[in-house]
Parts: C-alpha cells; structure tokens; sequence
C-alpha cells in the first residue's frame, strides 16, 4: 500500500492512497491542471507557464484539451485521461500536433478555445508579470518555430496512470525525436484536503545486444 505520512507538530497522520478516477471525472482534472498549469509544467521547466487554450478546437474538428506557453514562446500540447493513460492518447497528441504543424499564430489565434485575442497580448501579459525576458519580435518567432518545426513542440499526456506499453511507445517516439513525455499522479485524500503527487514517467527501451544484421539492414 502507498501512503504518505503528515506531521504537524507532535501530531503524525498516515494517508492512503485512492484511486481518483472512482469518484472523479475527466473535467474536474481538466480544471485543477488548466488554473493551476505548474502542477505538471514544474516536471518539465522552470519556466513560468500559463493557458493559452483550452478545449482548443482544431480545423478538423479535433479537440486538444489544454494548450500551454512559456514566456519564451514554448508550446506544450496536454492530453489529460482520469485513468490509465493509453496508446490511444499518444495517437491523438500526435495528431493535433501535426494539425498546429499546419498553423501560423494567425490561424491559431482563430480557433475556438484560444483564452486571448492575440499573440501580443499574451506577450504583453508575461511582461506585466516580470517573466518576459525576450524581446516580442523574438518571442514571436520561437513561437513560429514551435509552430513550423516539429521537433520544437512538447507534447505531454496527462493521466492517474501511465501503461508500461504506454511508456514505451513515448520512449520509443523520443528516440526519433519527437518531444513527448508522460505525466502520473498519486492521488491522496483525507476528509476535504486532497494530495497530489505528480511524476515523470521515462521508461528507456532497450537496446538488443548482438542482434545480427541483415545485407538489407547493412546497406541502409
């Protein structure tokens, strides 16, 4: 059994673990992670993060449950599941991702979802609150560059459990350099306070040792 262990002052308290998705749904994770973005973002970079849609409704017709920047101009697409995260969430980042492939920030600021009306906006937003650095002429193009290359978006699927055919399907999409990870929680509760305890999830593929190539394979 998994528990944690709560001191205050001489007084010790001993929290199980529950399982969140017995009692709780899809939009009650939506809305803890989209007000409160670092409870995921702090597992991936120390960079201030914020909302940039939410329901973001896609030209096909797709709907990415959040998406996120930094004041650097980083995306983050999030796929958010209440219980076990499972190869087909992989499958569904990957496609909204090569839909925004297909955008500037003009056609991203027309989808339905989009929490502002334009990219200056939220530029504007990060320098009001010290975390701007960069000038908007640059901000703006590391955010084109999110957009145009594929290897510059971050992709991250969100659930209360994370399948090792799962993890290993990410694994094995990062060695060809696709930037996506994956996101557990364990979740605890004792009357109205509710612990969550979030965890990167990388599972490395292994290698096989000694496996003999074929003439085909040598010539590639």
């Amino acid at each position: 059994m998994v528990y944690v262990v709560i001191k205050e002052g001489d007084r010790i308290e001993i929290v199980g673990e529950e399982n969140f998705s017995a009692d709780k749904n899809e939009n009650y994770l939506h809305k803890l992670i989209e007000e409160n973005t670092y409870i995921i973002s702090r597992e991936i970079t120390e960079n201030h993060v914020i909302t940039l849609g939410s329901r973001l409704r896609l030209p096909s017709g797709g709907e990415l449950d959040l998406l996120l920047i930094d004041p650097e101009g980083n995306i983050m697409l999030v796929e958010l599941k209440k219980g076990k995260g499972y190869r087909e969430a992989i499958a569904q980042l990957l496609d909204y991702a090569s839909e925004l492939q297909m955008m500037n920030p003009e056609d991203l600021f027309n989808c339905t979802g989009i929490k502002f009306k334009s990219l200056n906006e939220v530029y504007e937003l990060f320098k009001s609150e010290d975390f701007g650095e960069l000038s908007y002429e640059q901000f703006e193009e590391n955010v084109r560059s999110c957009l145009n290359n594929p290897r510059n978006l971050q992709l991250l699927l969100v659930s209360y459990g994370i399948g090792e055919d799962t993890s290993r399907l990410v694994s094995w999409l990062r060695k060809f350099g696709v930037n996506i990870r994956c996101i557990e929680f364990s979740y605890f509760r004792k009357g109205k306070r509710e612990v969550f305890v979030p965890k990167l999830v990388e599972v490395e593929v292994e290698q096989q040792e000694g496996r003999r190539l074929t003439p085909t394979q040598k010539s590639i």
